[in-house]
């Protein structure tokens, strides 16, 4: 897995997670049930509602995270050996985008929407080569831009100094 429901709600906020991942047959659950349940600390103290709310919401994030890693990876596969080791930083990123996207289905406002676009673009080219995942040497960002300028060729020189030299 490339991302953890913490990294969702530190991306993106604990409100925002909770009212996106709560089933809507239950009431959105509190920050306070969210980050317990993330963290999984005790929730033995909150009614049994609550706690069911609560497991179905954290099984919601991570089918979203499982999906997205799904999608990377339907991405990447072409071009590299899964699963990573190490996994670039990047994937972060591009997981808790795509999980962010999935929570919201149909509703997603246009920011959440153009996240995605951007990050399947950004797939895209990584797949395509133009973008490289792993950096080539140590010091590189993780994803680098390839080298497209274009390549000069020239003929050998039909006039040098020797041949001038009569003139």
């Amino acid at each position: 897995m490339y991302a953890q429901p913490a990294d969702l709600i530190d991306r993106f906020g604990a409100t925002q997670i909770s009212q996106v991942a709560t089933p809507d047959r239950f009431s959105v659950i509190s920050i306070e049930l969210l980050n317990d349940v993330v963290d999984n600390d005790d929730i033995s103290g909150y009614e049994h509602e609550e706690q069911q709310a609560a497991t179905e919401t954290l099984n919601r994030i991570n089918k979203a995270i499982d999906d997205a890693v799904d999608e990377i990876n339907f991405y990447l596969s072409s071009k590299y050996s899964l699963p990573f080791e190490p996994v670039p930083t990047i994937l972060l990123k591009i997981t808790c985008d795509i999980a962010r996207y999935n929570l919201y289905q149909s509703e997603a406002n246009e920011e959440v929407k153009e996240r995605y676009e951007n990050v399947i673009k950004l797939l895209n080219k990584i797949n395509s080569g133009d973008l490289e995942l792993f950096p080539s040497s140590p010091g590189d960002s993780s994803i680098k831009q390839q080298n497209n300028l274009p390549k000069s060729f020239s003929a050998e020189r039909v006039y040098t100094q020797d041949s001038l030299s009569d003139y």
